[in-house]
C-alpha cells in the first residue's frame, strides 16, 4: 500500500490556481478595447480592512452593475460618472455597542467585525487615482466616500 504524500494535493491545487489566473490580485479593466494609457483612465483602489492593523475598510462589490472578483485590488474605468456598490467592514468594540454583552461569551476577542454595504455615485477624472473609504455611522451603517489620492499615487 502506498503512503500518502501531502505535497501532491497541494501541488495540484497551486497549479490549478495558477493556470486559472487566480494566483495574484491586480487591476480589473472595466472598459472595452485595448488598454489605454494611465493619463486617459481613472483608477479606483480598494481599501480593505486588515484585522489587527486597521479598524475599517472598504472594497468594491461592483461598478456600474458589473460584479468584481474578490482578488481585484483596483478597477480601471473611463472618466465620467460611475455607480459603485461598496462593502464596508468595521472593527467594533463590544463595550461601545450600548448593550450588556459579556466579552467572555465571544471568547478572548473584545471586538467584532460589522459589515454593511453602501451605494455611491461618483464622477472620475482622467489620470486620477482614487481610494474607497468607509465611514462608520452612529446607527452602525456605512457611508462610502471616494478620496482622490492622485498626489499620493505618483
Amino acid at each position: 500500500m502506498r503512503e500518502f504524500n501531502p505535497r501532491k494535493p497541494m501541488t495540484a491545487l497551486l497549479t490549478l490556481a495558477a493556470l486559472s489566473g487566480c494566483a495574484a490580485p491586480g487591476n480589473t479593466k472595466l472598459y472595452t478595447g485595448s488598454a489605454l494609457p494611465p493619463a486617459d483612465i481613472a483608477v479606483i483602489h480598494n481599501n480593505p480592512m486588515i484585522r489587527g492593523i486597521t479598524d475599517s475598510g472598504a472594497t468594491l462589490n461592483s461598478v456600474d452593475g458589473k460584479k468584481l472578483s474578490i482578488l481585484s485590488s483596483a478597477v480601471e474605468v473611463l472618466p465620467g460618472t460611475h455607480n459603485l456598490d461598496v462593502q464596508c467592514s468595521f472593527s467594533v468594540r463590544l463595550d461601545l455597542l450600548g448593550t450588556n454583552i459579556d466579552p467572555l461569551y465571544f471568547g478572548v476577542r473584545k471586538t467584532i467585525i460589522k459589515q454593511d454595504s453602501a451605494a455611491l455615485t461618483v464622477n472620475t477624472e482622467p489620470g486620477h487615482d482614487y481610494r474607497i473609504d468607509a465611514v462608520f455611522q452612529r446607527d452602525q451603517s456605512c457611508k462610502a466616500v471616494l478620496t482622490d489620492i492622485t498626489a499620493d499615487a505618483k
